[in-house]
């Protein structure tokens, strides 16, 4: 329940592990996503930093 560096309650270490690779291979997918649409641009409309800060993906 507890680490050595900190007092809060954290979940399973399992569980963290877990959590932080779906996050890991979000990030991957997503940025994979937005270099393929920053390679087909033809009009160079799109930006690296607006699409990464963009919260309407969907």
């Amino acid at each position: 329940m507890y680490e050595n560096y900190t007092r809060q309650a954290l979940p399973s270490r399992k569980y963290r592990e877990l959590i932080g690779t779906a996050i890991c291979v979000f990030n991957s997918n997503n940025s994979f996503i937005i270099e393929n649409i920053l390679r087909v641009d033809p009009t160079g409309q799109y930006e690296w930093n607006k699409l990464i800060d963009n919260p309407n993906r969907g």
